[in-house]
């Protein structure tokens, strides 16, 4: 295309990015909704990541015990009562359904990741903790289920969270032995405790073949101004980021939006009116 206007959410604003930095005279306009930081090598951008999903679970867990219609709201203690689901579902997962895992604490981790990617999904949480507490797992089980993209119907899995990992360890230079990823894990260790408990290397990457052509360096440079919004509880793509984002771009123009979700394109009108104003008009 001699020309193109992009919006990109989340992992699109990386396509955007690089697209404007590897040919700037083809971009139009380009938008990039919880964009992720810019930084293609390093822990940075997993530190952010991590922040950003406790952070809002810390908040999602406030108001919790500041409701008392709140389902979990265990005397106004949410996240003491969360700290000892979590460690008595470690000890002792409950039973699921026939034909599936017992559920525990990494069950119940991933189902609370699923749910902060908007607050929408915040009070289905609430029951399914409070559940689980009672003994019943199968609230959390369908939010890990729904992350990893499970057809309730028949048992069947997308192919998504593969062609995620595929993708993003063939932007990812880096291939570790398993020591040098546990030893690179100890700088993590600590930052987001309750939600990432974790104590050794991912090894996510580490086991791949070489990537043939690593992320290259973002600059923007020429491609004209580019548009980068961030939500200030956007637990994927924290507003850092996002606003790393828009100091790496030549151009970039930062839009913050205060919601509790990841991406803020069609939250409504004032944010989509911006995005109309500039990307079509």
């Amino acid at each position: 295309e001699e020309q193109a206007s992009f919006l990109g959410f989340s992992y699109g604003s990386e396509l955007a990015a690089v697209w404007a930095t590897f040919f700037p005279d083809t971009v139009r306009a380009a938008v990039l909704d919880g964009a992720a930081h810019p930084d293609a090598e390093g822990l940075e951008p997993l530190k952010q990541q991590r922040l950003g999903f406790e952070n809002v679970f810390d908040t999602f867990l406030t108001r919790c015990s500041d409701d008392t219609s709140c389902p979990f709201h265990n005397d106004g203690d949410a996240a003491g009562a969360f700290d000892a689901l979590l460690a008595d579902l470690d000890e002792n997962p409950l039973p699921g359904p026939e034909g599936r895992p017992p559920i525990g604490q990494e069950i119940a981790l991933v189902a609370s990741i699923q749910a902060m990617y908007g607050d929408r999904r915040w009070p289905a949480l609430e029951l399914a903790l409070a559940d689980a507490a009672d003994g019943d797992g199968t609230g959390l089980l369908a939010f890990h289920d729904s992350y990893f993209q499970r057809n309730p119907d028949d048992g069947s899995y997308s192919n998504l969270i593969e062609a995620f990992q595929a993708i993003t360890c063939a932007d990812d230079p880096d291939r570790l032995s398993p020591e040098e990823s546990d030893e690179r894990a100890e700088e993590l260790i600590g930052i987001a405790p309750r939600l990432f408990p974790y104590t050794t290397g991912g090894y996510v990457c580490d086991f791949f073949p070489a990537s043939a052509d690593p992320r290259a360096e973002i600059t923007g440079d020429r491609a004209g101004p580019i548009v980068v919004i961030g939500t200030t509880g956007d637990p994927s793509t924290p507003l850092t980021s996002s606003e790393a984002m828009a100091d790496a771009l030549d151009e970039g123009t930062l839009v913050t939006v205060e919601a509790n979700r990841h991406t803020a394109y069609r939250s409504g009108d004032c944010i989509n009116e911006i995005v109309h104003e500039y990307l079509i008009w």
